[in-house]
């Protein structure tokens, strides 16, 4: 029974996603490498005789699609693009950086630190359609050459600087789950972690955003959006000297519930002089 509920809602999906596709693209290949792919993965739930089937022809068929969307133009490798394209993706984060943008609309230049930034729509939006400069941190190697693809295409390279490299509380190099077949689930790995299934293991470069004394040249940052996957307390940490340092300044923080250091981080930001206000179900604005 489970299994035909999901095939109906499985169906349901793809034709909801692939109309997305086609308002945004009229690439006919791609949108029959999309159907097959759709068609390759009801049969790997129906059976896992299919699943090694799915993943090889997942790994066959690629494809580098431009989608023009109303924010902006943007390159598609994986299934990543659906949630860029979506208009109400996170709508109560949606509401906080809107309100930021009204707040300090008259300013001569803000600054928006996107820590994980992935290929959102989030960096190149303020900087295409807003008077921010931002600062992208992306550690997952695809994820990063997507990501400063779309800056070219979108004019933004002046405004929207990408670093390749993880921010942590020390400087080394830490083991990263890469998973180029879908790369958003990319993670820092840990010992307690189980490794997912055809990941590999890459080591990346870690660094304490205090050490790139960026609060010291840009003292308008008044914006910073941390998705680290279970690892914002490091983070914070190694940009203490930052937090004390800034005024004025919204801080989203996604704090997964079974974060076992979910109350250091809302204790942590508090004893900087933080406010603390939950405001979806994983998601946290800090304001001072």
């Amino acid at each position: 029974m489970w299994k035909i509920k999901f095939l109906c809602n499985r169906i349901a999906f793809s034709f909801k996603r692939n109309y997305e596709f086609r308002k945004y693209t009229k690439n006919i290949p791609f949108m029959f490498k999309i159907l097959f792919l759709e068609i390759v993965i009801m049969l790997k739930f129906i059976s896992k005789k299919f699943d090694r089937f799915h993943q090889k022809m997942f790994s066959i068929i690629k494809w580098d699609v431009i989608f023009t969307t109303p924010f902006w133009k943007f390159l598609a490798s994986n299934p990543n693009w659906y949630f860029v394209m979506e208009e109400n993706y996170e709508p109560m984060v949606k509401k906080i950086i809107i309100d930021n943008v009204s707040k300090f609309y008259n300013n001569q230049e803000n600054i928006f630190l996107n820590i994980w930034s992935h290929i959102w729509r989030r960096s190149i939006d303020l900087a295409k359609n807003h008077n921010y400069k931002c600062f992208a941190f992306e550690p997952s190697p695809l994820t990063y050459r997507n990501l400063k693809i779309n800056i070219l295409l979108s004019n933004v390279e002046d405004k929207v600087i990408t670093f390749n490299y993880w921010l942590w509380d020390k400087e080394d190099y830490l083991d990263f789950e890469y998973i180029p077949l879908h790369d958003w689930s990319s993670r820092v790995f840990q010992k307690w972690f189980k490794q997912y299934r055809h990941s590999k293991m890459i080591k990346v470069p870690i660094k304490k955003m205090d050490d790139l004394n960026l609060w010291i040249k840009n003292n308008n940052i008044r914006l910073i959006m941390i998705d680290v996957e279970w690892f914002e307390y490091n983070v914070l940490k190694g940009m203490s000297d930052m937090l004390d340092a800034l005024y004025d300044v919204d801080i989203i923080v996604e704090i997964l519930p079974e974060n076992k250091d979910k109350d250091n981080v809302i204790e942590y930001m508090k004893n900087k002089w933080y406010n603390v206000k939950q405001i979806d179900d994983i998601d946290y604005l800090f304001r001072k």
